[in-house]
């Protein structure tokens, strides 16, 4: 039998990033007997069904799908941060560029 522990492990081994939560729910979904642990014959159709199963493939991401999404939103928020920053900056400008003006409007009036 093999536990959730090792399911994880095992499809570590084979180059696949799940998450804990998402080995149990498979592990769940195939644990006929529901003693939380696969027998072979458990595991043997949870393994045919998993080449199958788009719910099964949708919840398994590749090293290379993991990567390639990491970088993804590391991009998106680098650039989500330099929007922020040009926003800061462009605001900053703005009350500078406003004070010199009422300062010098001050300067007229007095």
């Amino acid at each position: 039998a093999i536990d959730v522990e090792e399911l994880g492990g095992a499809m570590f081994h084979m180059g696949l990033e799940v998450p804990s939560n998402k080995v149990q729910g498979m592990l769940n979904k195939f644990d006929a007997d529901k003693n939380g642990e696969l027998d072979f014959d458990e595991f043997k159709h949870f393994a045919r069904e998993a080449q199958f199963d788009p719910d099964a493939k949708s919840l398994i991401l590749s090293k290379e799908q993991l990567v390639r999404h990491t970088d993804e939103d590391a991009a998106a928020d680098d650039m989500r941060s330099k929007a922020s920053k040009r926003s800061k900056d462009s605001a900053s400008t703005a009350k500078s560029r406003n004070k010199r003006h009422m300062d010098a409007l001050k300067k007229k009036a007095a």
